[in-house]
């Protein structure tokens, strides 16, 4: 897609931005760099976007939907209207949408927004109306959405930007629903339950990065439906202006209605200047300038830039209205000069660019600014005398193999070239990125000479979807970490991996570089060259603080920095924020910033709050979770441990016991100390308190044994991206294509993995399943779907890597715990799996119960049987043997104490809930085993039929016949409400159960089901596996 727009000169980090734009590799140059404006030269106090705008990958909600054919399509936008308000650096904007349901059926949808980078959710809301599209003309109405009055001002109360239609009108929106603040895993318990009973509840989750979805109310056909979002940001600053960015959407002002009201405190800015009609008038509402906008239309953005009121800071102080004593405050800090140090810091000498190349990095400019960052580095340092490229998406490789290559033209205009070759696909491993540089810093990736460090470049947003996520134990396992030292990029609004970006520089004296544009990319590109200072302390003086807080929490500060600083005031006092900082023996150097207790900001309560929470959730420690949510009700927070949650009534909120944590807010250091007295394993929900003692002796014994090879073999991992020959291209072309037509759709990348894992090209196929994870990270049903390929593909520690984290945020689930325990038992690591064994054994479970009991006690007893044969095993055998004497049986009595062999052993698992699928099994004879037929003539028994859930499904024959057996699943369809991903079906097949040639013949596999709703004959569609076709991967 080609960029347009105006790009934003500045400053980065206290350096000049240069006139054009950063180049990049070779063909791709014109194709990258930004255009000019096709309106001539702005206004010189217009403010121009922060990045050039992009026409594949704007900032704009969207609603997936199932199409007829079982595809995930957007519905259409119809209108939007922004409500923005500004005060100093703080910026709070309210997007309430439209979305067209222009079919002749009842659709569910997802609804996803992308927030700018460290922007947080402030409010969720659904109309309980539709409104009839019953002619085409109502598009052009100008009053589609409900007129904004004056009270548009009252920014706390959302219904004043979002207001309902006025009684006796003729298109009524119903009553607005705004959601209320509960924490994560709770919330989607209440929800999946409400949903059972065909209520219809709304749950805002995040999603990723700084993206969050929703589930939207059933859309009735031939109508609009209304959504509300609010979310609030610190503004970028680029030198001389704050700058607030809203890129309008494509087809604004065509197929798109979108109107703006923009809010201003001019307390806090003296100048303000707006685009995209710079010679906007203002009006004044209270305290407020007013701008309206009532028809954009363009490819532009929304904007505003404002000159600061201070020269070094912009401070916001305010009471809590909620109810907290003192006041709070929220500081945007900017170095002067004589804070930091204008010399130049060390030559860089070698150095590593870590390029990500997963399917993330198309979004948007970002790979157009990663690729024209790289050749600048390259380029513009005569310093960096020697380089390693290293791409990572869900594997590391080297870019030409490993060993440094000379800084010179010829080497790297074949990189260049190179990288022009690079497909962006797969999930982002931060983690396999950072052991390659473990690997090759043990072998060859050293400085040149003592004393010098190798510089690493990270060109990604650092985002992590594959792997291991906790940044802690990313730097405690990686000496690469210390050892290289790291430079990271933000780009514009970018939604960055802060935390991580922030540790990376903390760990290596390294730093993290903000380019506002493609403009300022040359610049960037020699930052990491300035020398840095030391920042010894900020504090507060001539007044008590409390729960101060600062961003990233940086040792090192370098020319142009910033910093964000929060805190609440209990007392009185001439209260000042001190910064200091100090260049190597010199004196320290200190900026003093009052903190002007008169002034009275609602922005600043939650904007402290929003510093502080996101330091609690970047601990990621589970014992501090029940603090997040508290603060995160309080000031009405959404993030990775808070949804929001709308059910229909208050009686709901009642009957699920929905209600705010009853928590002391007011000391959250003696707080923080109290909840971490909790036990972390009860917490993560794999504490053992109900398990019986022999069941804690197994997991405890074999937790003990070291280095104990997985039975069932892992399949090699090949690179072979030719291989397969015309059909292998044909199918990568279809890929490809529908690709661009739709990414959203998950059944395009099952089928180019398939094709590719036919092909014998097994790395290509789990770079093309990974991406669903890129795309969903947080979402069950793409996580396990992608978790049954991994399983069928023969990959199962990252199969139990998934499972985990579906685990982890549904341990309300019996059927994640055992579909984590499958994926540990063929991975190896027995102890844990017993662990998950044990808990689904143990505990109560709503749904489902024996059935999921029963499956775990054959799976469990299989395990342990297998593993007491095993020589190296001899001395916990009687341990083993003793609590597989005394698993419970489906019939009763001793069934596994002398467990008899049974040759065929079949169990299915589901991903998407509220779904029917039946398991057939066909014997020899021709008797079809299946839920009217449970017991056959040949002695095969299929145990049970559910008919919604998760499964499982339980088949055995106990002594097969000869001949073959034909295994069918015939699926009825789903009833899920949350269906945006396709139901995927996990087969696993054992033969030989329970004795010596067990172990090494379990095999796994994996079916996409089609799509079936009211449309579409299923009954009629099987998937058919005849007996020799049962693997899914060759015998090991």
């Amino acid at each position: 897609a080609g960029v347009e727009g105006g790009v934003a000169g500045g400053v980065i980090g206290g350096i000049a931005g240069g006139a054009g734009s950063g180049a990049a590799p070779a063909a791709d140059q014109a194709r990258l760099a930004p255009k000019k404006s096709k309106g001539g030269p702005a206004e010189p106090d217009a403010p121009k976007p922060v990045l050039p705008r992009v026409e594949a990958a704007p900032r704009a909600a969207k609603v997936l939907v199932m199409s007829d054919d079982g595809r995930y399509q957007p519905l259409k936008a119809r209108a939007v209207r922004v409500v923005t308000y500004i005060q100093g650096s703080r910026a709070r904007t309210v997007v309430d949408h439209l979305f067209e349901n222009d079919t002749g059926r009842n659709l569910e949808g997802t609804f996803y927004y992308p927030l700018p980078g460290g922007a947080t959710v402030a409010g969720f809301a659904l109309y309980s109306g539709a409104v009839t599209v019953d002619t085409p003309s109502l598009f052009q109405s100008p009053d589609l959405l409900p007129p904004l009055g004056d009270d548009s001002t009252d920014l706390e109360r959302l219904a004043s930007s979002a207001p309902p239609a006025a009684r006796g009108v003729k298109r009524s929106w119903g009553d607005i629903q705004e959601a209320r603040v509960v924490e994560q895993k709770r919330a989607r318990e209440v929800y999946e339950d409400v949903v059972r009973r065909n209520v219809d509840p709304a749950l805002l989750e995040w999603s990723g990065a700084s993206t969050f979805s929703a589930r939207v109310f059933p859309l009735p056909p031939k109508s609009l439906k209304r959504v509300v979002i609010a979310y609030e940001q610190t503004l970028l600053f680029d030198g001389t202006r704050l700058r607030y960015t809203w890129p309008l959407p494509p087809g604004t002002g065509k197929d798109l209605r979108v109107s703006a009201r923009v809010h201003v405190d001019p307390r806090q800015a003296p100048e303000v200047a707006v685009q995209p009609e710079p010679g906007a008038k203002a009006r004044t509402v209270g305290t407020w300038q007013v701008y309206d906008f009532p028809k954009l239309a363009g490819d532009g953005a929304l904007g505003v830039a404002l000159k600061p009121r201070g020269a070094d800071a912009d401070v916001l102080v305010g009471a809590d209205a909620a109810g907290l004593a003192g006041r709070a405050f929220h500081a945007r800090v900017r170095l002067p000069e004589r804070l930091t140090s204008g010399a130049e810091g060390p030559p860089t000498g070698r150095a590593v660019l870590v390029v990500d190349t997963s399917l993330s990095s198309e979004d948007g400019n970002a790979w157009a600014i990663q690729a024209a960052t790289l050749r600048a580095l390259l380029e513009k340092d005569a310093t960096l005398k020697e380089y390693a490229v290293l791409l990572f998406d869900v594997r590391p490789r080297w870019l030409h193999g490993p060993g440094f290559r000379p800084n010179d033209a010829a080497h790297r205009q074949a990189s260049f070239a190179e990288l022009e070759r690079v497909y962006l696909e797969g999930a982002s491993h931060v983690d396999g990125a950072l052991e390659e540089l473990d690997r090759a810093g043990r072998e060859w990736l050293k400085p040149s000479a003592s004393g010098e460090r190798v510089t690493a470049f990270l060109l990604s947003d650092g985002n992590v979807t594959w792997g291991q996520s906790r940044v802690d134990a990313l730097l405690s396992r990686h000496p690469s970490v210390e050892s290289l030292r790291w430079v990271t990029y933000r780009f514009g609004e970018a939604a960055v991996n802060t935390e991580l970006f922030d540790a990376l520089a903390r760990s290596s004296g390294g730093r993290v570089v903000s380019v506002l544009s493609a403009s300022e990319v040359d610049a960037a590109a020699k930052a990491h060259r300035a020398a840095s200072v030391v920042l010894s302390r900020v504090s507060v003086a001539g007044a008590d603080v409390k729960d101060l807080v600062v961003a990233g929490r940086p040792r090192l500060v370098f020319p142009g920095q910033e910093l964000q600083v929060a805190g609440r005031l209990p007392g009185k006092g001439d209260a000042a924020l001190e910064v200091v900082t100090q260049a190597g023996p010199g004196a320290e150097r200190t900026l003093r910033i009052p903190l002007p207790l008169d002034e009275d900001s609602a922005f600043a309560p939650r904007a402290w709050a929003e510093l502080f929470v996101s330091r609690l959730v970047s601990l990621d420690d589970e014992r501090l979770d029940r603090m997040v949510v508290a603060l995160s009700q309080h000031y009405r927070l959404a993030n990775a441990r808070a949804s929001m949650l709308v059910l229909e009534s208050e009686g709901d909120y009642t009957r699920y016991a929905v209600r705010d944590e009853q928590v002391d807010l007011e000391n959250l250091e003696s707080l923080r100390r109290r909840e971490e007295d909790q036990r972390r394993d009860k917490l993560l929900g794999v504490a053992l308190d109900e398990v019986p003692a022999p069941g804690r002796a197994v997991v405890a014994r074999l937790a003990e044994q070291k280095g104990l090879p997985a039975l069932l073999r892992r399949q090699p991992l090949r690179d072979a991206p030719y291989a397969g020959g015309d059909e292998r291209l044909q199918a990568e072309l279809v890929y490809r294509k529908a690709r661009r037509d739709n990414r959203d759709d998950v059944m395009i990348y099952e089928a180019v993995a398939r094709k590719r894992a036919f092909s014998g090209d097994t790395w290509g196929a789990v770079r093309a399943l990974s991406s669903p994870v890129e795309l969903r990270p947080r979402d069950a049903e793409a996580l396990r779907l992608v978790g049954y390929g991994l399983l069928a593909l023969g990959q199962y520690p990252a199969a139990a890597e998934l499972f985990e984290h579906v685990r982890l945020n549904r341990p309300f689930e019996a059927q994640a715990f055992l579909e984590e325990a499958l994926a540990l038992d063929a991975s190896g690591r027995y102890s844990e799996a017993a662990r998950n064994y044990e808990i689904v054994l143990a505990r109560s479970w709503k749904r489902h119960a024996e059935e999921l009991r029963t499956v775990a006690s054959f799976h469990y007893a299989r395990m342990l049987a297998g593993l007491e044969r095993q020589p190296r095993l001899a001395e916990v055998a009687p341990v083993l043997r003793e609590r597989r004497a005394g698993l419970r049986s489906p019939v009763g009595g001793a069934l596994f104490a002398n467990a008899q062999p049974i040759d065929y052993q079949l169990t299915t698992h589901w991903n998407s809930d509220s779904t029917d699928i039946d398991l057939w099994v066909i014997e020899p004879n021709g008797e079809k085993c299946f839920y009217r037929h449970k017991e056959t003539s040949l002695g095969g028994q299929l145990y049970w039929d559910i008919t919604d859930g998760l499964g499982p499904e339980l088949y055995h024959a106990r002594k097969a016949a000869p001949g073959p057996y034909h295994v069918v699943v015939h699926y009825y369809g789903n009833n899920s409400a949350r269906y945006v991903v396709p139901t995927a079906l996990l087969l696993v097949s054992d033969r030989n159960v329970f004795t010596p040639e067990d172990m090494a013949q379990r095999r796994f596999q994996v079916r996409i089901l089609p799509n079936a709703n009211a449309q579409l004959l299923l009954r009629s569609e099987y998937l058919v596996v005849a007996k020799d076709r049962v693997p899914a991967q060759p015998s090991p």
